[in-house]
């Protein structure tokens, strides 16, 4: 098992260590305790509120699977 160095920028939401299946073409999902979010072009957008980990999304950006956390899980 390799480790890598966390990668990191300047927008509010971090990206995960699995960034590789969050991303297709220009577009990249991020998830936080606050919100699901894109990333295009530099610019992070809110698509959903909420508590959102482990986003995967297709092959042609158009759909997106992520864990939604709720107060009971």
């Amino acid at each position: 098992e390799i480790e890598y160095p966390p990668v990191r920028d300047a927008l509010a939401v971090q990206p995960d260590g699995n960034r590789w299946r969050a991303t297709a073409g220009g577009v990249e999902i991020r998830a936080g305790e606050d919100g699901l979010y894109r990333v295009a072009q530099g610019r992070l957008t809110m698509l959903k509120t909420g508590n959102y980990s482990n986003p995967v999304i297709s092959p042609d950006g158009r759909w997106v699977v992520a864990r939604k956390m709720s107060e009971d899980y």
